[in-house]
């Protein structure tokens, strides 16, 4: 039976699907993932249900004695033979090793940082009356240093989640850059506000957020090739009478100083949940995965109605990712990050859609506030023509992206169509996958490529838009047209490198005979940017 057995695993071999050896990358986070493929019958019957594989993560060094202390070895769980590992590189090479029953596989990777003047700058934002705290229960430290390392694993999350979901668009694996200290950790700066506490919570979101961006642009960290994602640390939920809300909208009206606001050069974020983020890279799983309740008479329960740490974590991070999204110049789309797949993003980072019985819940909630319900899919236009330009001295205008009354509705439908996805098929990620036009203008704006690339593409034209025609200063990327609160209506992307479209009349025609909003938005190869109002 030996010989048999060892003759059925012979073939079978363990196959890393989203790398391949000797990869690059310029962000020190990883998703990995993979699967064992040519497996018998038997080994189906015994792993397919739950299983794991043994990984050794070492930097590759000539000296491999050096390396015993560097050497981490980790459990990763398999489901149907599938698994997805979040792994933190060490700067240089790097080497994977897979071990599932004796069947061996091995990974190279090597991550350099790449310089760059256009970043994201992280803040932790403390009213002038209180020491920074923020809200969680009693047994955790909810400390500024603690405040400081969740923020700076979880940016380190987003940052690899993007070059990610870019990646599967065949836009390569670009990403935005963090500061980093000399030890190569992300900085996270401390705002010290204005404001008092009781007015952060007194203050409206358009006007809380008009107030910090001021502070924030004017104090010494302010920098024009920057843009801010900032936490405040005085939001607080506060339901005197221990009752569990009926929706989320009630759920908001009892939290104080929460904001869910971006555009322009800021991203504004409340902490009501960052009590239930991860402290370290390695934890990052197991708290997406955690279904511990929260247990809402005490605690802020954003989680689209999940009830539990982890879908707290993957809607309040996704969130984040979407206010982040309206800052690199995004509208709103009718799927994907820029409307509520934001609430998948557990089912990037873990084999959470794989799981047996996983449920999506049913209730009332809502997507970026400015987002519409009845929005029609956008028609995807090729086209050989768009163009773009970016006013970068002008100032940029701000997308409201709170939640409020009229986006319960909203997400009540979205978490029924959740439900309708669980029973059907569903993408590796969920709907958290960055829509076509989106991935686009992403991968072509100064934050998101690195300096090599932004000096390469450079140049001095200039990027006309009008309702008929775009004519770009190089090779047009993608022309979007926007709607209502900047939703995304129809978008071209050339089939072939072009300078000049000329935009359909039929398609243009919506924007004299429906009463809304119309913008159209070009971004050429460059990286400019052009965005004109049409009513």
């Amino acid at each position: 039976f030996t010989s048999t057995r060892e003759n059925l695993l012979c073939n079978m071999k363990i196959r890393v699907v989203n790398y391949s050896n000797a990869c690059t990358v310029q962000h020190p986070v990883v998703i990995i993932k993979g699967c064992v493929e040519n497996y018998p019958t038997e080994v189906w019957r015994k792993h397919s249900r739950s299983s794991f594989l043994m990984m050794i993560h070492t930097r590759a060094e000539q000296d491999t004695n050096a390396n015993e202390a560097q050497k981490l070895i980790t459990e990763v769980p398999m489901i149907k033979l599938k698994f997805k590992v979040v792994c933190q590189l060490y700067p240089g090479e790097n080497d994977i090793k897979f071990d599932f029953l004796g069947v061996k596989d091995s990974l190279r990777l090597t991550y350099i940082e790449s310089p760059t003047d256009y970043c994201v700058r992280l803040v932790y934002v403390i009213c002038k009356d209180h020491d920074g705290t923020f809200q969680s229960p009693p047994d955790l430290d909810c400390s500024v240093t603690a405040a400081v390392k969740k923020i700076s694993v979880s940016a380190t999350v987003l940052q690899c989640i993007m070059g990610e979901l870019l990646w599967e668009q065949k836009l390569g694996r670009k990403t935005f850059a963090l500061e980093l200290d000399t030890d190569g950790q992300p900085i996270v700066h401390q705002h010290r506000s204005d404001l008092t506490m009781e007015q952060t919570h007194a203050l409206g979101q358009e006007k809380l957020w008009e107030t910090l961006a001021r502070e924030i642009v004017s104090s010494s960290i302010g920098d024009k090739k920057v843009k801010y994602l900032a936490f405040l640390s005085s939001t607080r939920y506060q339901n005197s009478k221990r009752i569990k809300p009926f929706s989320h909208a009630h759920t908001l009206a009892m939290t104080k100083g929460h904001i869910a606001l971006g555009g322009g050069g800021l991203a504004l974020f409340g902490t009501g949940c960052l009590w239930t983020w991860a402290d370290t890279v390695s934890s990052v799983q197991t708290r997406l995965l955690d279904s511990s309740p929260v247990d809402s008479r005490f605690y802020m329960d954003d989680s689209c109605y999940r009830g539990t740490i982890g879908g707290c974590v993957a809607t309040t991070l996704g969130s984040v990712l979407h206010e982040l999204g309206h800052t690199l110049d995004l509208g709103h789309t009718n799927e994907g990050i820029m409307s509520r797949g934001f609430d998948d993003l557990d089912s990037v980072l873990t084999l959470a859609s794989e799981r047996i019985g996983r449920k999506y819940p049913k209730g009332k909630l809502q997507p970026c506030g400015s987002c519409s319900r009845n929005a029609s899919p956008p028609a995807i236009l090729r086209s050989n023509s768009m163009c773009s330009r970016e006013e970068m001295g002008g100032s940029p205008r701000f997308t409201n992206v709170r939640r409020s009354d009229s986006v319960s509705k909203y997400l009540e439908e979205y978490s029924e169509k959740r439900l309708e996805r669980s029973n059907g098929e569903q993408t590796d990620g969920g709907g958290c996958f960055w829509s076509r036009s989106c991935a686009l203008i992403l991968a072509h704006q100064f934050w998101i490529r690195s300096g090599a690339e932004n000096q390469e593409l450079s140049c001095e034209g200039e990027l006309v838009v009008n309702k008929k025609r775009v004519e770009a200063c190089c090779k047009i990327i993608v022309v979007e047209l926007r709607g209502e609160k900047g939703m995304v209506k129809n978008f071209w992307e050339p089939d072939q490198p072009s300078s000049a479209v000329e935009l359909e009349e039929d398609v243009m025609e919506q924007t004299r005979t429906k009463k809304e909003e119309w913008e159209l938005v070009a971004m050429a190869c460059c990286g400019k940017i052009r965005k004109i109002r049409l009513s």
